[in-house]
C-alpha cells in the first residue's frame, strides 16, 4: 500500500491521515502540487506495512463482518 494524496472533499478526508498520505484543501492547485512534491521527494518515510495493517484493520472483511453482525444483534433485541 502506498501513500495518497486527497482533497478536503467530503469524505475522503476522514480516511487519511498523517500515517496513511496528505489531505490538501479543494480548489488549490499549489497545495495539490507541493503535495505531490512531497510524496515523490519525501514519500518514502510513510510504511506501507502499516498504511495495510490500517486499512485491513479499519476495513477488512473481519472488521465489517463484526459491525454487520453488530448491528443484525441490536435490531434483532429491539
Amino acid at each position: 500500500m502506498a501513500p495518497v494524496v486527497v482533497t478536503r472533499s467530503g469524505g475522503p478526508e476522514h480516511f487519511v491521515d498523517g500515517a496513511n498520505g496528505l489531505v490538501v484543501p479543494t480548489r488549490d492547485p499549489r497545495a495539490l502540487a507541493d503535495a505531490m512534491e512531497h510524496m515523490i521527494v519525501g514519500g518514502s518515510h510513510y510504511s506501507a506495512v502499516r498504511i495495510r495493517r490500517d486499512i485491513v484493520a479499519r476495513f477488512g472483511v473481519g472488521t465489517f463482518r463484526d459491525k454487520l453482525t453488530s448491528i443484525y444483534e441490536r435490531v434483532i433485541s429491539g
